[in-house]
């Protein structure tokens, strides 16, 4: 339980200071926590090659209680994500990743509009990586 409440406190302190963060989604009926969605920096993995120049590039992140798989939820937080990177970072291209045999992750990445763009052995697990640029968001949502 420490761990959470560290994760927790790490990710306000996070919002806070408005850097890329965590945020917990909750059911919009009730308000039932079932997971968490957001950025976190890809500097400290192996697919980090940089596209800007002085910043680490952003990775949307989602994890969802099994219990509340496939309605839809992880889908609409990416996508929240998405547009927070693009609208409130200001970043012209997002990442994401999930292990090769992670077909429900992969789903919600191209539900995203989100197109493969590598794939990469790391620990023993395939890993496979996601990339979406600005334009093609624009183009798929209701971005301004």
């Amino acid at each position: 339980m420490r761990q959470v409440r560290t994760f927790v406190a790490w990710q306000v302190t996070r919002a806070a200071a408005g850097r890329p963060h965590f945020r917990v989604i909750e059911r919009r009926e009730d308000g039932l926590p079932v997971g968490h969605c957001g950025l976190k920096r890809v500097d400290d993995w192996p697919f980090a090659q940089s596209t800007l120049e002085s910043e680490s590039e952003l990775e949307i992140g989602y994890m969802l209680d099994p219990d509340w798989w496939g309605h839809g939820y992880a889908t609409e937080a990416a996508g929240s994500a998405l547009a927070d990177g693009f609208k409130n970072f200001g970043r012209e291209r997002l990442l994401a990743r999930a292990n090769a045999e992670n077909t429900a992750s992969i789903a919600v990445m191209l539900r995203c509009g989100m197109t493969f763009e590598a794939e990469q052995l790391e620990d023993g697990k395939r890993l496979v990586q996601y990339q979406i640029t600005r334009r093609p968001w624009q183009a798929g949502s209701a971005a301004p």
